[in-house]
């Protein structure tokens, strides 16, 4: 899992040096709250 993360974590990396402004904005929101929902759902597994 935390592979996949670092893998589209350089993905996104990459591609935002040519992302206009607002797209950077949108996909660093988006990334934000994909990684709060996984570090809920991991604490949720490791506590269960």
């Amino acid at each position: 899992m935390k592979m996949l993360l670092i893998i589209v974590g350089v993905a996104l990396g990459h591609f935002l040096f040519n992302a206009p402004m607002m797209l950077q904005v949108a996909l660093a929101f988006v990334t934000a709250m994909a990684a709060y929902y996984l570090i809920e759902w991991n604490d949720d597994r490791t506590n269960a």
